[in-house]
């Protein structure tokens, strides 16, 4: 075992971050560490990890000038070692393969769910690499796990004021339009065939934001029973970019008014799913 990378708190760290949230980029990184750390430093834990092989770039295919991304090295050699360093049983540390064109995204769901986590500290989040290991996750998207248009990009569970059950909410993070159909068959699923309380879908620009308004207000909402009673606030969005913001994002609803994330993911929580009803929504603080 190399001592040095052992006891190397911020290779820990770093380490630590890779095994949670998949492949990240250098700036990834430096956005997620605590306390906060310099990109030039992190590029020489980077490399001080990869000479050791514990960690490997993903992004060999893409341009010169492209980010790269680092995953946690996953030969049998290199998941025992990190195993020691992190405590972690070897087999945890599997990761299955990211697509390259996928490793934005997934940086994106990870800044996220770490903002989420922040949030609401009672949830319990998942990302979509780990919906097949994690028992809750299988129990809730039992039927949806193997279609990949189905599965949303992470799950909050948040455990019921009643103290039975969790709520349930579906997280969405679209950087580029869709087709309209597409739109129209995951927000129907979403709403009439699965079991979710409430969806936000963080979105890079207004474009996306009022394709799926549209959708889901012309061709989802009036046709769905399950969530009419609260229907204009089933559905909120988000800006891609709110993760970063130091109180929390800015949210609003398919009707475009404000709403205070929080209070809404509280409303659900404690609001029994046949009594919930618009304005209960609106008179929140």
């Amino acid at each position: 075992m190399n001592n040095q990378i052992k006891s190397g708190v911020r290779s820990k760290q770093i380490l630590q971050l890779l095994y949670q949230n998949g492949p990240l980029s250098i700036s990834g990184i430096g956005k997620l560490i605590s306390p906060t750390m310099s990109e030039r430093r992190i590029q020489d834990a980077v490399k001080r990890l990869m000479k050791k092989e514990l960690i490997i770039s993903r992004d060999d295919s893409l341009p010169k000038n492209a980010a790269h991304h680092y995953q946690i090295g996953q030969s049998k050699k290199a998941r025992c070692e990190i195993s020691s360093i992190l405590n972690i049983p070897p087999d945890a540390l599997f990761q299955h393969h990211f697509r390259s064109q996928d490793m934005k995204h997934s940086e994106f769901c990870a800044l996220w769910a770490n903002t989420l986590g922040k949030l609401i500290p009672n949830a319990n989040i998942v990302r979509e690499h780990e919906f097949f290991t994690n028992a809750l996750a299988k129990k809730t998207l039992d039927g949806m796990l193997n279609d990949r248009e189905l599965r949303p990009d992470l799950l909050l569970l948040i455990p019921k004021s009643s103290g039975k059950g969790f709520v349930k909410v579906a997280i969405e993070v679209e950087r580029n339009p869709k087709k309209h159909e597409r739109l129209k068959f995951k927000l129907k699923n979403f709403a009439s065939l699965s079991l979710f309380d409430g969806v936000l879908y963080v979105c890079s620009n207004d474009y996306i934001v009022e394709a799926l308004r549209k959708v889901y207000h012309t061709n989802v909402l009036p046709k769905v029973s399950r969530i009419s009673h609260y229907g204009n606030h089933f559905l909120t969005f988000s800006g891609i970019d709110q993760w970063c913001v130091q109180s929390e994002p800015k949210t609003f609803t398919s009707e475009l008014r404000n709403i205070s994330l929080k209070n809404w993911i509280n409303v659900l929580a404690t609001t029994n799913p046949l009594d919930r009803r618009d304005r209960i929504f609106e008179v929140q603080p």
